[in-house]
């Protein structure tokens, strides 16, 4: 069989399995079964208006397991008991997330998420916490809702032990293990998703719910961030969000309690029917997010510290990737660096009247000084295909610390096949826009700022290292060149040895799922 026929075959299996879970038959059936099962029990907690009783149940049980092989399970709970907690009863899955401004939000459907064993319901709120903690929401960006939904989901899956049937694996679509997201979301057929979009499944309605915009270092909604999934519960105050505090118990309050059983049975079977099949949470929350992407980030750092200061130290082994990028550091001693380029040679002063004077400093008569930058660095920045959104995020760090701790002024030229765009980095803002994504050829950039006259005392190029094999000597400026490769310093195809200025380091990309 030819490797033609080998991939084409792959393909139709995939397609195939996609179609199946379209279907969702295993799923509707299972879940109707548990129906009769469970009704009489989430129908008296309804009546009781202790909506949360089995979400602190699940709670408890992740917090206080003591067996070794679940220690990771404490960690988790904590993240939970972080969030402020809402009710949902239109909520067309048995949990859902949303970042709204200084916080996440997690949205409960009682009556779904009651269908779930204990251990289930444990590997539901992981799911949640999973997305929380590789930044699922902020990293969609411009791509397509669906796809990455179900991307996102194939990618955390894996990790969870006692995932319900619903749960997407990699297992179910002949995929590799060990992916990122964004790998995953390469591999899912578009067909597939244009299909499930054109019939409006899983996705909020017109004019109800929103979908997500990150542009401008900003994630906000077009909606009015209120949960009304396809007009369901408007108007009886059954459907809409209920917040019970941040992690607390709190009191059943009479809007908690339901005690019309036909009413109970139309709201499960109204969510179930839109429910979308093969998804444990409902990712048309992360549309209605809200607020400044760094904020996400940073309050998800804090979550995580917190959530480790309580675990007594421990942190799941599947977690450290995102957490490393949470608390991402420079791996490059810039400082150093520069003064290996520079010399000792010192900064001049200016006088600022936004500074006071060191020795006088209650004489407002007196201006300050200010440091200008020692050293002129130029930046080139591979933005070929085959770099990562990952990867450059990376390198966009260590180019942060060369402008911010080691004092020197930044140029950035973005390149592919061509510059770009040629700008002054700002250590303070808040987006950054790639400009390609094309094939990779590095020499182009250096020939720019030849032909520009931009000075510089040192390039730094950050690549994947996939990249043309020679450059001109006679024309390569007589500066110190270093090169940032990501994963291996070895992948550099170019062979540095006959360029004497020449230098080069590993950036290490930490594992992201």
């Amino acid at each position: 069989m030819s490797s033609k026929e080998t991939k084409k075959s792959r393909k139709e299996k995939i397609v195939d399995a996609w179609k199946d879970l379209k279907n969702g038959t295993k799923v509707k059936a299972k879940m109707t079964e548990r129906i009769e099962e469970k009704l009489d029990d989430l129908i008296a907690l309804a009546k009781d208006g202790n909506w949360k009783k089995q979400l602190e149940e699940a709670i408890v049980q992740m917090i206080t397991y003591n067996n070794n092989s679940r220690e990771s399970l404490l960690w988790y709970g904590h993240l939970v008991t972080q969030c402020e907690i809402k009710r949902d009863l239109n909520l067309p899955a048995p949990a859902g997330v949303r970042f709204m401004f200084n916080k996440y939000e997690l949205f409960i459907n009682p009556l779904l998420f009651g269908l779930y064993s204990t251990e289930e319901q444990i590997a539901i709120l992981k799911h949640e916490m999973l997305h929380i903690i590789n930044l699922h929401i902020i990293r969609q960006k411009d791509r397509d809702p669906k796809k990455w939904n179900y991307a996102t989901d194939i990618a955390i899956n894996q990790l969870i032990p006692n995932i319900p049937l619903d749960g997407l694996t990699p297992e179910k679509f002949s995929l590799e293990k060990n992916l990122s997201a964004e790998q995953y979301y390469a591999q899912i057929p578009t067909e597939f998703t244009d299909d499930e979009n054109q019939e409006g499944q899983g996705q909020p309605q017109q004019g109800q719910g929103s979908s997500q915009s990150c542009s401008g270092g900003q994630c906000q909604s077009d909606g009015n961030g209120e949960s009304q999934q396809g007009g369901q519960g408007q108007g009886n105050g059954e459907g809409d969000e209920q917040q019970d505090g941040q992690g607390g118990s709190g009191e059943p309050n009479d809007e908690d309690v339901i005690d019309d059983e036909q009413k109970l049975k139309d709201l499960i079977s109204r969510a179930l029917d839109k429910a979308q099949e093969g998804q444990l949470g409902d990712h048309s929350k992360w549309g209605e997010s809200q607020g400044n992407e760094q904020a996400a980030k940073e309050i998800t750092r804090q979550m995580a510290e917190t959530a480790t200061e309580k675990s007594r130290g421990m942190t799941p082994g599947e977690a450290e990737g995102a957490i490393q990028l949470l608390k991402m550091k420079e791996q490059i001693d810039w400082k150093k660096e520069l003064r290996r380029i520079v010399g000792h040679k010192k900064a001049f002063s200016r006088l600022t009247i936004k500074k006071r004077d060191r020795r006088f400093p209650n004489r407002k008569d007196l201006r300050g000084k200010t440091r200008d930058h020692v050293a002129d660095i130029l930046v080139v920045l591979d933005v070929s295909g085959s770099m990562s959104d990952e990867e450059i995020v990376y390198g966009l760090n260590e180019i942060q610390a060369i402008a911010e701790k080691a004092g020197a002024g930044v140029k950035i030229i973005q390149v592919d096949t061509e510059p770009k765009i040629v700008e002054d980095f700002d250590p303070n803002a808040k987006t950054f826009n790639r400009m390609g994504y094309g094939g990779t050829y590095l020499w182009p950039a250096i020939e720019f700022a030849n032909k520009e006259k931009i000075r510089f005392d040192a390039c730094v190029l950050i690549t994947d290292g996939w990249i043309e094999n020679e450059w001109p000597q006679d024309e390569i400026p007589k500066v110190p060149f270093i090169w940032l490769v990501t994963g291996d310093e070895n992948n550099l195809s170019l062979d540095i040895g006959n360029y004497k200025r020449m230098k080069k380091h590993t950036l290490k990309i930490e594992k992201q799922h």
